[in-house]
Order: C-alpha cells, then sequence, then structure tokens
C-alpha cells in the first residue's frame, strides 16, 4: 500500500494505523514538493533579507532574547535536535515511530514548515527503507511539541542516533551506508520544524481510537449475549421511548441493540411481561413474586451509559482527524503572504483533553460491562444460572476469573483521571501551560485493554451461560458470537486453568476479529457506530 501526501490528501486514522506496517510506503505529490520548495525559498530569502524570526536567528524557549547571526544559524538549528534528543522509559514500538514519521512528512508537505526537499526526501526514504529511529516513550509536555521523541527522530536525519534495521538496532550512520543514504545538514529552522509538532501525540490518539471502536462494538455485542442468558428486557429499546430522549448516542446504541435481540427467543418481550404482571394484580392485596418488571441499570440503562461514550468517541475522532491534517509548526511560513507568523500551533491541549473525555468514557464502558457479568454469576439475580456458572457443586467455575476484571476496573479508575489539568511551568516560564497530550494519549491506550480484558471474561462468561440456556435459542448475531468463541474456547465442564482461555480471546477481541466476523456474517451496517444523517 503507498500513501500520497500533501495538500488536499486527507489522512484518516485507518491511514495511520497502515502506516505502521512496513509495507506500506510512502510518496510526496507534485502540489507537495512544489509547497515545500517555495517554503524554503522564503526561509531562505528571509535570512538574507536579515530578518530576526523566532528559532531561526533567535534561541528557543527562554533563550528566545539571544540573537544569532544569520550564519550561525545551521549550528543552532542542529543543537536544538541535539540537545531535545533526551527521552527515557521503554522504546516505542516500531510501527508508532512510523506513523509519527508519516504524519510529520505530511505536516511537511502542506508547505508551511519552510524545510528543504532534502529532508523531506529522506524522511521518505526512511520510511520506505525500513529504517525506524529509536524513541523512547517518556519525557514530553506536548506544549511545545512532542519536543524530546521528535527530536529523537530529527537527529536520524542528520545520521546521529540509534535505528532499527532489519531486526537489529545500530547507529543511524551504518544503516545509512547499507542503503546508499546520505544524512543531511540541518538547515535554518529545521532543528525546530522537525520537533515542534503534536507528532508523537496525534497518531497515539488516533490509534487508541481505532482501539476504542472495536472495544466499543465488542462491548455491544457482550452485552447483548449477556441480555439474553438473563433473559432481559427488551422494552428498553423501543423506538418509542428512545424518541423522546434523542441523544444521538442514545439512538444508536439502542437501534444495534433492538436490531440484535429482535430474534432471540431468551429475550422478554414487552407485551408478554404486562400480561405476567397483570395477572398476578390482587385488588384485596399485594402480592410478592421474584419476576423482575424491570432489569437492573447495567442492562436496561445501555443506551443512557454507552451512548454518551459512542458521542465522546465522535468528538474525539473529530478532533484526532482534524489534527492530522493540520500544521502544527511554529512559526509557520505563509508564501502567499510572505509572511512568517509566530504563533501556539504546536499545542496539543485539543488532543490531551480529547483523549481524557475518552478515557473516562471508555472507562465506564468497563464498569458496565463488568457488572453484567457479575450478574451472570451470582444466583441471587442471574434466573436461574448456577453460582459462578460451575459446571458442580465441587467446581469454581469462573470464580477466579471475576478477579482479573475486578483488577483492571480498579487500574482504570486511577488512570481514568484526567491528565490535561496537570500543567507545570517549564523552560524558565515561557512554557507556563503544557497539555500532557501523550501522556493522555498512552493512557487511553491502556484504558481500553483493560476494558478489552473485562471484555474477555463477560464474554467467556455469557458463553457459559448460553451453553446452559440453550445456544439454540440465542439471536444470529449472538449465535456468531457464541459459535466464534466455542471455535476458540470449550466449556467449562471441569475447573481448569482459565489463563489459557484469556489469551485466547484476546485473539479474538484485540484485533477486532470478532468484530469483523460478526459484519462479515451480518453485514458491517449491524454494529456501524456512524450516526445517521438527520
Amino acid at each position: 500500500m503507498s500513501i500520497r501526501l500533501g495538500p488536499k490528501q486527507e489522512l484518516g486514522i485507518e491511514e495511520i494505523h497502515q502506516l505502521g506496517k512496513s509495507g506500506t510506503t510512502v510518496e510526496l505529490t507534485d502540489a507537495a514538493t512544489q509547497a515545500i520548495e517555495e517554503s524554503y525559498e522564503h526561509v531562505g530569502d528571509w535570512l538574507d533579507e536579515g530578518r530576526v524570526i523566532y528559532g531561526i536567528t533567535t534561541g528557543v524557549g527562554e533563550l528566545l532574547h539571544n540573537i544569532v547571526p544569520p550564519d550561525q544559524s545551521r549550528e543552532m538549528s542542529h543543537n536544538i535536535c541535539q540537545s531535545h534528543a533526551v527521552g527515557v522509559g521503554d522504546r516505542l514500538d516500531k510501527a508508532m515511530v512510523r506513523r509519527m514519521m508519516g504524519v510529520r512528512l505530511h505536516t511537511f508537505a502542506q508547505g508551511h514548515s519552510g524545510v528543504q526537499l532534502a529532508l523531506t526526501k529522506l524522511l521518505q526514504e526512511l520510511i520506505n527503507r525500513n529504517i525506524t529511529p529509536v524513541v523512547p516513550e517518556q519525557g514530553t509536555v506536548s506544549a511545545s511539541g512532542d519536543l524530546n521523541p521528535l527530536a529523537h527522530i530529527g537527529t536520524v536525519l542528520t545520521g546521529d542516533g540509534d535505528v532499527l534495521y532489519e531486526g537489529e538496532t545500530m547507529d543511524a550512520a551504518e544503516a545509512f551506508d547499507h542503503e546508499g543514504l546520505d544524512p543531511i545538514t540541518l538547515e535554518p529552522k529545521e532543528g525546530l520544524s522537525c520537533m515542534n509538532g503534536t507528532t508523537a501525540t496525534t497518531p497515539m490518539s488516533a490509534m487508541a481510537l481505532r482501539e476504542a471502536n472495536h472495544v466499543l462494538k465488542t462491548s455491544l455485542l457482550a452485552t447483548a449475549l449477556s441480555m439474553e442468558v438473563l433473559h432481559a428486557s427488551a422494552e428498553p429499546f423501543d423506538p418509542d421511548v428512545l424518541a423522546i430522549r434523542p441523544h444521538p448516542g442514545m439512538l444508536r446504541v439502542g437501534t444495534i441493540l433492538r436490531d440484535i435481540l429482535e430474534d432471540s427467543d431468551l429475550i422478554r418481550q414487552k407485551e408478554v411481561i404486562q400480561v405476567e404482571f397483570d395477572e398476578l394484580l390482587n385488588e384485596d392485596e399485594s402480592v410478592h413474586t421474584d419476576a423482575f418488571r424491570q432489569d437492573s441499570y447495567s442492562l436496561r440503562g445501555i443506551p443512557q451509559i454507552i451512548g454518551p461514550t459512542l458521542e465522546s468517541y465522535h468528538f474525539c475522532k473529530d478532533t484526532v482527524e482534524t489534527e492530522l491534517n493540520s500544521v502544527d509548526d511554529n512559526p509557520v511560513v505563509i508564501p502567499e503572504e510572505d509572511q512568517c507568523l509566530h504563533s501556539a500551533q504546536f499545542h496539543a491541549q485539543s488532543l490531551a483533553h480529547s483523549m481524557d473525555v475518552l478515557k473516562l468514557s471508555l472507562a465506564e464502558v468497563g464498569v458496565i460491562c463488568e457488572r453484567q457479568a457479575a450478574r451472570l454469576l451470582d444466583p441471587a439475580v442471574s434466573k436461574g444460572l448456577p453460582p459462578f456458572l460451575a459446571p458442580d457443586e465441587l467446581s469454581c467455575g469462573y470464580e477466579g476469573a471475576q478477579y482479573v476484571a475486578g483488577s483492571m476496573i480498579a487500574e482504570n479508575r486511577v488512570l481514568a483521571s484526567p491528565v490535561s489539568i496537570q500543567s507545570l511551568s517549564l523552560n524558565g516560564q515561557f512554557q507556563d501551560v503544557v497539555s500532557m497530550g501523550l501522556i493522555a494519549a498512552r493512557q487511553a491506550r491502556t484504558i481500553i485493554e483493560h476494558v478489552r480484558r473485562v471484555l474477555d471474561f463477560e464474554l467467556m462468561a455469557a458463553a457459559q451461560a448460553a451453553e446452559i440456556r440453550g445456544p439454540d435459542h440465542l439471536s444470529p448475531v449472538s449465535q456468531t458470537v457464541y459459535e466464534t468463541i466455542r471455535d476458540e474456547i470449550p466449556p467449562v465442564t471441569e475447573d481448569r486453568q482459565l489463563t489459557g482461555d484469556f489469551d485466547r480471546m484476546e485473539a479474538l477481541t484485540k484485533g477486532g476479529e470478532l468484530v469483523r466476523m460478526v459484519e462479515n456474517t451480518h453485514g458491517a451496517e449491524q454494529l456501524s457506530l456512524a450516526f445517521p444523517e438527520a
């Protein structure tokens, strides 16, 4: 697959995912080449005119008071990248660094950064030849851009730093020799442009959203299966009740569940429930019944609880896709106006805020799905299912597995705390409000992974309950879910270690395989998270 970069070329979340794959290449459009060269020429003209421009003929950050002679600006450009390549912690995975390089190249291709064409061509070659800079994941506050991680990429362009090449970590210069590539000398502004942007936070956020999409769809499949084996009511999803509180997320979630459950023999229909309770009415005295006229919030409140998460997902997706196709540099070159404008385009607050929203929203999905699963295990509310779905009185069933879900919920409650308000004043109070965007995006992915594990537990437990109720009575969609699980995981007929079952469920849910199976069998529209057009 080849991805074209340049003006009017839109990147979406799926393109960012593809950029992470070693076989994906990138190419610059003719319009990109022209825009890059034009903005670079303007920077050269301004240097010849003796203009004072931040990061070109001044120091950076609190050092902006240092006015630098034009003939020393190349040395300063080199020093900026060298001094900021100071990340710590584990490495970002190769796929994420490739995405960062692709997004940065797309930014340069808009023609507002003033970098030389040779820099963009070398960055393109690194992507296409699978030479990937080694970038630590910690060390950025995502305010004057993701300075530290991006500086590690910038230094590689000059032949410094480490790269991953053909499965080995080596000096960038050695990898260049293998491929016949020449490093570049950073021109004025290029040290700053290489690292002044949200280009670590943005692809990390894009991947969080891609994973959130899978998890949201999986949560609705798990919810439907749990509702069926718990003999829940479909009445809360009646279009008449949803229509009088028409939040788009509530409407879409209610519609998805109503469509899935429509042909289930296990779901209690509202007409049958009404008749059952009408027959219990005694005009002379109160009558006690163990039957449920309406279900618990974790079953009947799905549209009202998961619906807002769907709305948050769309808000976050819009924010990230806008950022993917923006210029986040500073200062920026406006060639048609012959201007170099100073601003804070690099600030990642919009991304940090959206990732905090995503964190909170997905953590709530984990909470409600854990509560659904808990009902499957509790004979007081499971409507006839054995304790912990155990096969006999000597067995524990899913008793131990429930602790996994509980621990995931506890960790998520800590991680869901907003990081976008954890600002620190840095750089001599020059960067006095910072976003912590990459931290928020990393935490969002961790929360999503924890929720996925909660869903793995719920799906395994619900499949075990379906074994007891009779899987032939499930709706067609839930039968597909059940059969897909059973193809990998046998029912619990005696106690066994369930770690392997969790591993097999991970293979179904982590990459969206279970969702794809349902969509391929029943149509992609069955689980579409898109809101209908008004």
